[in-house]
């Protein structure tokens, strides 16, 4: 993928410079500092894996044809992703690429002393992200019938976040 590519898919294009082109993508751009440099340059040939983040099923199978994986964000509940694997799997056989060796996917998660604890520490701020999210339109972003962030912060706990404590 092309770096121009990469960064289409990071930077909208009504910031990019040049009328929405890049010519020289760089961190001088980035940090807008003659003096920055990126000197690293990346192991993986011709570039990383691209992981593509998606709620919608349409935007799963866009992940599969673009990206090198689909990477699972917390929003959803456990059925629908267990649900939107197979939605993910049927695209990559269309498109005849084989199930990534990386398969990422992520969950809120919160460990204390016990269960109570980890909620009683973690809901105000949990509560307070997941109520943005929805005032934010996430949950339009999510399959449809399946917006769980409009919920009690009680009924989305239940199969979105890993909380727990200590055994004992």
């Amino acid at each position: 993928m092309a770096k121009e590519s990469l960064c289409w898919l990071i930077v909208p294009p009504s910031v990019l410079p040049h009328g929405g082109r890049i010519k020289d993508f760089s961190v001088q751009w980035i940090f807008g500092n003659d003096r920055a440099s990126a000197p690293t340059k990346a192991l993986h040939k011709p570039h990383p894996p691209i992981w593509i983040g998606a709620n919608a099923d349409p935007v799963i199978r866009r992940a599969a044809r673009l990206g090198d994986c689909w990477y699972v964000n917390p929003h959803n509940r456990t059925d629908t992703i267990v649900r939107q694997v197979e939605v993910y799997k049927r695209a990559l056989d269309e498109y005849q690429k084989p199930f990534p060796a990386e398969f990422p996917a992520r969950r809120e998660v919160f460990v204390a002393r016990s269960r109570a604890e980890a909620l009683r520490l973690c809901t105000p701020y949990l509560a307070a992200k997941y109520k943005a999210y929805n005032q934010w339109g996430q949950g339009k972003a999510m399959p449809e019938g399946e917006n769980t962030l409009e919920v009690d912060f009680d009924d989305l706990i239940r199969d979105h976040f890993l909380l727990g404590g200590g055994a004992g």
